[in-house]
């Protein structure tokens, strides 16, 4: 009887983190190319309290920097090193280092991920999908 028990508890265990895995898993395969208006839209000063949530960050870019790869670096609330929030975008959605000086002063809305990076949010762009540029 007490073996029975047992090998009961061991499957029902098994079964709750067999169910349980998609929950966890859920975010981690995000496809910027699947976005939807399900989540959080904030400011470049509160985006450090979305860490962990996908959101979508509006603001005026305030600097920008482009390293030799191509990887594309936008800050928002204030000029690097003081900034807010960074956007990293992948060399494939900005191939050009005028694309990052076309965006420097814009209000552009960023959606994604929102990482920690050291102490300061971060999102990383990788598709176009997930830039959007309000008048």
């Amino acid at each position: 009887m007490r073996k029975d028990i047992t090998v009961i508890k061991i499957v029902l265990g098994f079964l709750l983190l067999l169910f349980s895995l998609p929950l966890f898993a859920q975010d981690s395969n995000l496809d910027p190319d699947q976005l939807v208006d399900n989540h959080k839209q904030t400011t470049p000063d509160s985006a450090k309290y979305f860490i962990g949530s996908l959101a979508t960050v509006c603001g005026k870019v305030e600097s920008t920097k482009m390293l030799k790869n191509g990887t594309t670096f936008l800050n928002f609330g204030k000029p690097y090193p003081d900034q807010t929030i960074s956007v990293v975008i992948d060399s494939s959605v900005a191939p050009t280092a005028a694309y990052s000086v076309t965006l420097m002063g814009k209000n552009v809305c960023i959606t994604g991920r929102i990482l920690n990076r050291k102490g300061i949010p971060e999102i990383k762009v990788k598709s176009k999908n997930q830039l959007r540029f309000p008048e």
